[in-house]
């Protein structure tokens, strides 16, 4: 999925990119959910849902990248909101499991997509200020 989110990155925008990946999820996570007695319908969903899901991250911080300064520390604030999210997903789907049973999983998983989407909307609607020039070296 990261590969070929590679090359799709060399001709698609990546805002583009974003809003096909998150309809990639939400497709894949409703496959599963409509057929849920059908184990084709798992493989084709979680297939999908891997190769949508896998280029997201590198995705978002290219689209970052395009819309402020990325430094050290900003880049350091990505990965601990990413290492949050991956700790804090697994525990919720775990504690909602524990009460209502498998379905739980991919509930939350489409509801993470729909909130990624909304996330997604408003970081693009913002404004943000110009990215300052590269210094131009001249020896």
């Amino acid at each position: 999925g990261r590969l070929l989110g590679i090359w799709i990155s060399t001709r698609l925008r990546s805002k583009t990119i974003l809003f096909m990946d998150i309809i990639g999820c939400a497709i894949s996570i409703i496959v599963i959910m409509l057929w849920k007695d059908s184990s084709l319908a798992l493989w084709v969903g979680t297939i999908g849902l891997g190769i949508s899901m896998a280029s997201i991250f590198p995705t978002f911080i290219m689209l970052a990248g395009e819309r402020m300064q990325i430094t050290g520390a900003i880049t350091g604030w990505f990965l601990v909101g990413s290492g949050a999210g991956s700790m804090l997903l697994p525990w919720l789907i775990g504690q909602i499991f524990a009460g209502t049973g498998p379905k739980a999983m991919t509930t939350v998983l489409l509801t993470t997509v729909i909130s990624l989407f909304l996330v997604l909307l408003v970081f693009i609607n913002t404004k943000s200020p110009p990215l300052p020039e590269p210094a131009l070296s001249t020896d």
